[in-house]
């Protein structure tokens, strides 16, 4: 499976994504996400900044993710390492259809093989503890982007 990410510049797609992530989010057991979060000015300032992407599998858009730099209210929290140069995923949605299938981990992995292209070294991944799926997906994934 070919995962691709490409990055979301076009505004006009808010409410197509709002939608895939908020079915996704109906979908999954133990999401927190519903019609206020996310929302159009949280995707529009991801969008301003550069870090959300879609995620192609197999040609398919398949779910989100937002990937750049650490938000400046998290730095310094216990899990930062001064020696990497960290990313932070957020927002990590896969569309209601894709779920369960085995994409989360690949696309997980294909994250941290684009942010180590894009110069990091270690990423931390945001996710709301209830989520028991995602959060177990993340667990499971490597912790870094080094090889």
């Amino acid at each position: 499976m070919e995962i691709i990410f490409e990055q979301v510049k076009d505004k006009n797609k808010i409410p197509a994504l709002l939608d895939l992530c908020r079915a996704a989010g109906r979908a999954s057991n133990g999401s927190s996400w519903n019609d206020e979060y996310p929302n159009s000015e949280i995707l529009s300032r991801d969008i301003d900044v550069g870090q959300l992407f879609e995620i192609y599998a197999d040609g398919e858009c398949a779910g989100i993710i937002c990937m750049g730099e650490e938000e400046e209210e998290l730095v310094g929290l216990p899990w930062q390492h001064p020696a990497h140069h960290a990313s932070e995923f957020s927002r990590f949605c896969l569309a209601a259809d894709k779920q369960g299938k085995g994409l989360a981990r690949p696309a997980l992995e294909a994250a941290f093989s684009h942010a180590r292209a894009r110069g990091y070294d270690a990423a931390h991944i945001l996710v709301t503890t209830c989520h028991e799926p995602v959060s177990y997906t993340h667990l499971r994934a490597h912790e870094t982007c080094a090889d």
